[in-house]
């Protein structure tokens, strides 16, 4: 999928995408989730689902298994629906260490956690929104990457905006939807 579509269906969907939508689950109310694991890996998330409202966020850390692996990552986003009406936002921050490949004989001379790039790393910060009224939505999407490798750094920053305009059709269980992006 070529143009702003890539937004939600990515880049690599060269042959089109299927968009299969399932029911909506009845279960409402809070979740707290708290995860722990080898390499100091920790997650909490914290989710809320209503019947017209969805709001969530979710934290996770890891020092990773070798040097420089290190990972941070923070989103959280919500939602509000209400009959035509919806309106869905949110955010997306990451921080990674990037070890970089080390060869068999580094390994053996240095242990598998060695790195030979210490200071590398990636910092992902991405912004999301769509509003839908009927079969008209627009959606927008704003990323700002910045990566430091070999002691350079570089930034990349982009936009996407969308606004589609699409038909639904019930087909006893199914739901078919044709539309047009632009």
């Amino acid at each position: 999928v070529k143009g702003p579509a890539s937004v939600f269906y990515g880049d690599n969907a060269t042959g089109g995408a299927i968009n299969i939508i399932t029911k909506k689950g009845e279960r409402q109310g809070l979740e707290l989730d708290v995860f722990a694991g080898s390499y100091d890996y920790y997650t909490h998330a914290l989710t809320y689902t209503g019947t017209n409202f969805g709001a969530n966020y979710r934290h996770k850390t890891e020092a990773g298994y070798r040097d420089n692996g290190e990972a941070e990552v923070q989103n959280y986003g919500a939602s509000i629906n209400k009959g035509l009406f919806s309106l869905e936002a949110g955010n997306y921050d990451a921080q990674f260490g990037l070890p970089g490949a080390i060869t068999r004989a580094q390994m053996d001379t240095y242990g598998r956690s060695y790195t030979r790039l210490p200071n590398d790393n990636v910092k992902v910060d991405d912004h999301y929104g769509r509003v839908e009224y009927g079969p008209l939505a627009y959606s927008f999407r704003q990323r700002e990457f910045a990566y430091s490798t070999d002691g350079f750094l570089s930034n990349s920053d982009s936009q996407y905006h969308q606004v589609d305009l699409s038909k639904r059709f019930d087909i006893g269980d199914h739901v078919l939807t044709t539309g047009i992006d632009y």
